[in-house]
């Protein structure tokens, strides 16, 4: 095979007999092929919920670098890695955007993949978790309440009551009641997300 370093000689000679030689390596690349695309893009997105595509493409021989040619207007791509990036908002629900990225390799080949991104109303609400320990206390005992949220997009808002009277939480989403006196006590836990869904998780502190 002559693929791979070679190395050429060159000699040169005047009518006198005098000669001159130059040696040279050349390095020959196997035939040129264009990359090809092994990934398949996420084509809906919630709106509020960051875009990840990480886009990949294989080339036989060279290095591949990504551009993006069309799509929304924050769209982003990284050339190396290829990881297209996106934050879709309120206002492009129900809109459909053009997508086309193309992979090229150093000699100048390249592919292109275009697809077609939705972008839809988020639904899901909130999941939330509401723990008390302990759940029965006396008069003048402190409980400790945990909260925790998460969302598919983002939590925009936790709120905490006790009987009806607002319980500020600390970093830790933690906080700490004391009750002066007895009953069943409500306890309600409530997470909004920005697109307005909405979940409740509801305990009883007995005091």
């Amino acid at each position: 095979s002559q693929l791979g370093a070679q190395t050429l000689t060159l000699v040169a000679s005047d009518p006198s007999g005098a000669t001159g030689i130059q040696r040279f390596d050349l390095h020959v690349l196997p035939t040129n092929l264009p990359p090809e695309f092994e990934t398949i893009p996420p084509v809906v997105v919630s709106a509020g919920a960051a875009y990840q595509y990480a886009a990949r493409a294989s080339d036989s021989h060279d290095a591949v670098a990504y551009r993006l040619l069309d799509g929304p207007v924050d769209m982003r791509i990284d050339a190396r890695t290829g990881l297209v990036r996106w934050q879709p908002s309120i206002a492009d629900v129900g809109l459909t955007f053009n997508v086309a990225l193309r992979a090229e390799d150093v000699r100048g080949l390249f592919v292109d993949q275009t697809y077609q991104l939705t972008v839809t109303e988020d639904n899901e609400s909130p999941r939330i978790s509401l723990q008390l320990g302990p759940s029965t206390v006396d008069r003048g005992q402190a409980v400790e309440i945990t909260v925790f949220a998460t969302d598919n997009v983002d939590v925009a808002s936790v709120q905490l009551t006790v009987d009806g009277t607002p319980v500020q939480r600390d970093a830790n989403n933690q906080a700490v009641f004391t009750s002066s006196i007895a009953g069943l006590l409500p306890v309600v836990a409530t997470a909004s997300d920005r697109a307005g869904n909405v979940s409740v998780a509801n305990k009883t502190l007995r005091v």
